[in-house]
């Protein structure tokens, strides 16, 4: 396989209209695809740690730090001292963002549906399940080395 048609650069090609899609799309909220996703992260799992956060996203501390910065000084979040550990913090969903759900979930279903236009129910299952296996490969075998 040559570079051209690697699956490295699909991904990538894949990645950076996604991004740029959503950051147009929140961009009227201040919000861009970095804060997007800790969002949707908040949404099913609203005050969990800044820690926790980072370990869900497998994003380093620092990019994670900043996402929240952000989107605390957007108003969209909060963040309380953890009290079973003072040393870190519990981020909490305001209800700015919460009413925003319904922008935010649009938002996510129609990335994907532009996606997966032209492609069938099988195509679709089984892409699924080859981009579970190499997820599982990333996270396993490249925060290792």
């Amino acid at each position: 396989m040559n570079r051209k048609d690697s699956i490295g650069r699909w991904l990538a090609i894949i990645n950076g209209c996604l991004k740029s899609y959503v950051s147009k799309q929140l961009e009227p909220y201040n919000l861009g695809s970095g804060q997007f996703h800790y969002i949707l992260l908040l949404y099913k799992h609203d005050g969990i740690t800044q820690e926790e956060m980072t370990k869900y996203t497998n994003k380093d501390k620092g990019t994670t730090a900043r996402a929240i910065k952000k989107l605390e000084r957007e108003g969209y979040v909060t963040r309380k001292v953890n009290p079973e550990d003072k040393r870190s913090y519990k981020i909490y969903l305001t209800q700015k963002v919460i009413n925003m759900k319904p922008i935010i979930f649009n938002v996510l279903d129609k990335s994907i549906e532009l996606l997966e236009q032209g492609l069938s129910n099988e195509e679709k299952d089984m892409l699924l399940i080859v981009l579970k296996k190499m997820a599982k490969n990333a996270v396993k075998n490249m925060k290792e080395n």
